[in-house]
């Protein structure tokens, strides 16, 4: 069964940082609430004459709003596949970590060797034994450079960016590798991988980690597939873990990590569901011994009956661990192509799909994404104010076989901060639940239409305003904004057409932080992105 989250009651404590709008958490649900002639909120366990003796007057219930996904924009591959050893580059499997100030990117490939007549006839349709782990690294996320690692020969040669891949992996094969930094692991453990490979043998007792293992019946069906380790000082010089640590099927990129609030290790993978492909889940404090992966995330009862959930892209927000977001690639049989969409979750284990559609979908026929796009893990900050994901761009639909050197990873990106928001075509409001910010000030990233405005009011718990927080003391904010500052003060009065400097006194921005706190956010033809809690 999944950890409990910790801290899960009112008020919640928000850290430092910038916490965006993706799902529901800051928005309050509202309070039903009854009163009688006389405005008295009578007990529930009160008589009361009649059904019609009581007026509805709810408290914080939200209106005029709604969540919005907003579409990705995409740059040009950074990586193509230029080598012999990337004559395809392999969908779905990209892991980025923007570590120490450099971007660090490991894909899989196919070598050129795989599509040689003379072993095509001996191999299946996808030879998983002879599939590469790659390595590239940038230092602004643009401009990115292959080392020569010399670590794994490849026809002959070591001069080549491959980290793991036939030597290491062995008869097993490698497909679908997780990589992770673990902050907890000892120094020469600090990075980790998970990777499917092939036995020789049947799943028995005698291979298990420990008695009474689940085995995945998928791992039968598809010729004894398991699931291995790998572990590295640097990321780059791994050792392979001879002993499965999971005996299950999935031959798509998983996603693995430590997650601190759960105390944990946590892998999404791929699950199967009446031959659909899903999202599965599973936890362990034993990175070397897993349970059984359970089906998270299916296509939904309102998809079309050619839907599969492809892959999961887990990841979560620059600089705020609580916001955990997947961008699920959705496959459609009829098309034989891809779209990517986008869930968010608060506490790692339950999920929503942010709304909105797809975030990101092929590009023009013809383009180097026009047949099909897989996302990658790992959203980062990037310059000129942008956050983004890598994204395999595939210019043959995903079944075709791979043009050979025509695809490549590129960027998905937003302006910083604004992967979906609050939008609000006219009047609307909305109340927080009570909150422990733990900072002095608060700046909103926000855009308004002409004539548009965002007004915000801090009240106590029992949604009572407080004073100098007021809304008709806050500082109305328009335009376009990344980091607008949250002020309030006394309004200016107008004595004929000019304002009245004797009311004006110095606005305040500095929150009553001692106490929990709900906002009241009141918004006028205006998208709120997220907010920013600043010590």
């Amino acid at each position: 069964m999944p950890t409990t989250w910790p801290g899960a009651a009112p008020p919640f404590h928000v850290t430092p940082g910038y916490h965006p709008f993706v799902d529901h958490r800051y928005v309050h649900a509202g309070r039903a609430r009854w009163l009688d002639a006389a405005g008295h909120e009578p007990n529930f366990w009160d008589r009361v004459p009649g059904p019609d003796w009581l007026t509805g007057a709810h408290q914080a219930v939200p209106h005029g709003i709604r969540l919005q996904l907003q579409p990705a924009q995409r740059t040009d591959p950074f990586i193509r596949g230029d080598q012999p050893w990337e004559n395809w580059i392999v969908d779905s499997v990209y892991t980025l970590i923007h570590d120490e100030g450099r971007y660090r990117l490991w894909y899989e490939a196919a070598p050129e060797d795989l599509y040689a007549p003379q072993r095509r006839q001996h191999l299946p349709a996808r030879d998983i034994w002879g599939v590469v782990l790659c390595y590239a690294e940038s230092d602004d996320g643009l401009t990115w450079r292959k080392p020569e690692l010399g670590l794994q020969e490849c026809n002959g040669s070591r001069a080549n960016n491959i980290v793991l891949g036939r030597q290491l992996a062995g008869p097993r094969g490698l497909m679908g590798a997780a990589v992770f930094r673990d902050g907890t692991a000892p120094a020469h453990q600090r990075y980790k991988c998970m990777f499917m490979g092939k036995t020789d043998q049947v799943p028995g007792l005698q291979d298990l980690p420990r008695p009474g293992t689940p085995i995945d019946p998928m791992t039968r069906h598809h010729g004894q597939t398991g699931i291995f380790a790998a572990t590295s000082p640097d990321g780059l010089g791994w050792t392979v873990h001879h002993q499965p640590i999971a005996w299950h099927f999935a031959d798509t990129g998983s996603v693995a990590q430590w997650d601190p609030a759960l105390q944990v290790y946590v892998w999404y993978t791929r699950g199967w569901s009446w031959g659909r492909r899903t999202i599965a889940r599973a936890e362990t404090t034993d990175f070397h011994d897993w349970p059984l992966a359970t089906p998270l995330v299916v296509a939904s009862p309102i998809d079309t009956p050619w839907t599969d959930v492809y892959t999961n892209a887990k990841t979560t927000y620059p600089g705020d661990p609580s916001t955990h977001l997947m961008f699920p690639t959705v496959y459609d049989r009829s098309g034989d192509t891809t779209s990517v969409v986008a869930l968010a979750s608060a506490d790692n284990i339950g999920w929503s799909v942010i709304p909105g559609g797809p975030c990101l979908q092929p590009g023009p026929r013809g383009s180097v994404d026009g047949g099909c796009v897989f996302a990658g893990t790992g959203l980062a900050e990037l310059p000129r104010d942008r956050i983004g994901i890598p994204y395999g761009a595939f210019p043959a639909p995903h079944k075709h076989p791979p043009p050979g050197h025509g695809e490549g990873i590129a960027w998905a990106t937003w302006p910083r901060g604004r992967l979906a928001g609050l939008v609000a075509d006219e009047h609307a409001q909305f109340w927080t639940p009570p909150l422990h910010l733990h900072g002095h000030t608060l700046h909103l990233n926000a855009r308004t239409e002409d004539g548009g405005s965002i007004r915000v009011e801090l009240q106590d718990e029992d949604w009572t305003p407080l004073d100098g927080f007021r809304l008709d003391q806050s500082t109305p904010i328009n335009g376009d904004h990344l980091e607008a500052p949250v002020t309030w003060g006394p309004q200016s009065q107008t004595v004929r057409g000019e304002p009245d400097r004797r009311l004006r006194r110095a606005v305040s921005n500095h929150l009553p932080t001692t106490r929990p706190l709900v906002l009241r956010f009141q918004l006028n033809r205006a998208t709120l992105f997220g907010f920013e809690v600043v010590v």
